[in-house]
């Protein structure tokens, strides 16, 4: 995931030095006025969490010390932004790895810092993982490279070709590549972040809904879309779209923006993407839009139109694809085409801007956002007539193009990352690399705006000696320099 993402949870769990006064007390003045208990989260979805129970005599402030055997952390509990009256806690222990015994003490020190108490042990035995939990194997750990924290990845399951919708989870590696959390969802999910208040957001992956869930797996808040799909739950917010997909961004202002699927109608689309004598005809095409709403209520404060952006004629191999039938074929006479799928958002709020990637197109566009016009594109020339092609960055020197990429991201480096899935490596109707030959890569680039220029930076083909190819799906996160 992002460095964000690790930097919001290396907060909350990472090992952290934490400079406590201990005071003699007086005899006769006790801060736990009943002493600790822990019992299990009571949101099993998220086991690796226990929680425990006390009261003091007076507000104060508190860290975890944890022991699991083999490690020993501290595990600071943030204290209120209010001033702090509660004298009841529930506190949640985190970063606990699977099927140990843990020993957890509460330290609790005054306000003021004249008193400190350090509460009795308690134990605490994590479950092992479940039987169907993604089987994790670390080839190489290196926390030394890494931000301190841990990483956050959600998991998918496919059997026979066909997606799991009723399978996920969310897992938390610390940085030996060992699980120290997790949420079964069972939901297969797509987009997934950490919001400012610290819980997490996902798409369900069938572009549907979207969940807000705490770190103890609560759910907290849901949106729908609500034009082709009846809410999860009474409180569920609608969002006025077909759909909601592959990206959900929490803006500074607290506003969700996503991409957002719209069916048109073509009066010219190819019947074929390799016989370039077959006819054209009219087509239901899926096109894509950025929206910019209102968590609260839902209401979209912005709609940006992709199709506004490109030559309603330029076509990539897969454009004739059927990816959103379950969405719109059953209400049509002839199958919905597929035809610029867009696939990644990278928002710029200090430009008012986003880079949108059009998997099928095999294009990037850097789009402002207040004036709703393109400020340049990044892809395989050949093909583009004006106006397009003036917004084309020029190649500074020779490198190959990328095509059907997923996952762009700016980086702290000012750069563009992307996942060069590599299908086809060729344009309608030109002949194309086989799958069986193909490879991918992951890719930066420089962009110089104000030339409108592009060096490729880095190219990575492959890890320990070993090419991939990933025909769909693929991202290269930031973790602190290069590639993880």
């Amino acid at each position: 995931m992002r460095r964000s993402i690790i930097c919001i949870w290396s907060g909350i769990l990472c090992v952290t030095a934490v400079f406590l006064l201990d005071v003699i007390r007086a005899a006769d003045t006790e801060l736990f006025l009943q002493p600790p208990t822990i019992r299990a989260n009571p949101v099993e979805r998220a086991p690796l969490v226990a929680i425990v129970d006390f009261e003091t005599s007076e507000p104060a402030r508190f860290v975890l010390e944890i022991d699991d055997g083999t490690r020993q952390w501290k595990q600071p509990i943030p204290a209120p932004s209010a001033t702090p009256q509660k004298t009841q806690h529930h506190l949640a222990v985190m970063g606990m790895r699977p099927g140990l015994q843990h020993t957890i003490r509460v330290r609790a020190t005054t306000f003021d810092g004249t008193q400190s108490e350090l509460s009795r042990p308690l134990t605490f035995e994590t479950p092992p993982l479940p039987a169907n939990f993604p089987p994790l194997k670390v080839t190489l750990a290196q926390p030394e490279h890494m931000e301190p924290g841990i990483t956050l990845f959600a998991t998918n399951l496919w059997i026979d070709d066909e997606s799991m919708m009723d399978y996920g989870y969310i897992v938390a590696l610390d940085s030996q590549g060992e699980v120290v959390w997790y949420c079964q969802t069972e939901d297969r999910i797509a987009d997934m972040r950490i919001l400012a208040n610290g819980n997490l957001l996902y798409q369900h992956g069938n572009y549907r809904f979207a969940y807000e869930i705490d770190l103890l797996g609560n759910d907290i808040r849901s949106w729908y879309g609500a034009n082709l799909t009846l809410p999860p739950n009474p409180a569920s917010v609608a969002v006025d779209v077909d759909t909601m997909h592959h990206e959900i961004i929490e803006q500074p202002n607290g506003n969700f923006i996503t991409l957002a699927t719209e069916l048109l109608r073509f009066d010219r689309f190819p019947t074929s993407l390799t016989d370039a004598t077959a006819s054209w005809e009219p087509a239901q095409v899926v096109s894509d839009a950025i929206v910019e709403f209102n968590p609260n209520n839902g209401q979209i404060v912005r709609h940006i139109p992709l199709v506004d952006f490109v030559d309603r004629e330029r076509m990539g191999y897969l454009s004739l694809g059927g990816f959103w039938k379950d969405k719109y074929d059953h209400a049509l006479q002839s199958p919905s085409r597929d035809w610029m799928h867009a696939n990644g958002l990278v928002t710029l709020p200090e430009e008012s801007a986003a880079i949108v990637s059009l998997r099928h197109l095999d294009c990037l566009i850097k789009i402002d956002l207040e004036t709703k016009k393109a400020r340049w594109m990044l892809g395989p020339p050949d093909g583009w007539e004006q106006p397009w092609s003036s917004l084309l960055l020029k190649p500074i020197g020779e490198w190959p193009w990328s095509y059907h990429q997923h996952a762009p991201q700016w980086t702290s480096r000012g750069t563009l990352r992307i996942y060069d899935n590599g299908n086809y490596r060729a344009r309608p109707y030109d002949a194309f690399v086989p799958a069986s030959r193909n490879r991918s890569r992951i890719v930066e680039y420089g962009i110089d705006e104000s030339a409108m220029t592009v060096t490729q930076l880095t190219e990575t083909r492959g890890v320990f000696g070993d090419e991939f190819y990933c025909p769909f799906y693929g991202e290269a996160d930031e973790i602190q320099q290069g590639i993880c």
